[in-house]
């Protein structure tokens, strides 16, 4: 029913998986390049501030997950810093992805549309 959010779901999707089966913690500059396509089609997707600032806020994670050594300065006692990261990115896709359905939420209560669409009975 709504086309934006549908895309940012997808664009959100893509960056997920690309986290997922790219786990980083070396210099792989075709994940660091697909992810900055995905980042720069997400921007697009949704003309929404926090979805926006999200984002913005995961580029430079990717950067360093998908750098020599950017992610070694995430390392924690337990935790590397690769696998640090890409919870951290995956957590902040979670959020932007209830944000999401939070959005729909009030679009549908605004419009009168039930969670299926049409008319609310």
């Amino acid at each position: 029913m709504f086309a934006d959010l549908d895309e940012a779901r997808r664009r959100f999707s893509a960056l997920e998986e690309l986290v997922i089966h790219h786990p980083g913690g070396w210099a792989d500059e075709q994940a660091l390049r697909k992810s900055r396509v995905l980042l720069a089609a997400a921007r697009g997707a949704l003309d929404d501030p926090e979805c926006r600032a999200t984002l913005s806020a995961i580029e430079p994670l990717l950067n360093d997950l998908y750098s020599a050594a950017g992610h070694r300065k995430w390392d924690h006692v337990q935790t590397s810093g690769r696998d640090f990261l890409r919870l951290r990115i995956l957590r902040d896709l979670s959020v932007l992805d209830q944000h999401l359905a939070a959005i729909e939420q009030q679009r549908r209560s605004q419009s009168g549309a039930g969670p299926f669409g049409g008319d609310v009975l």
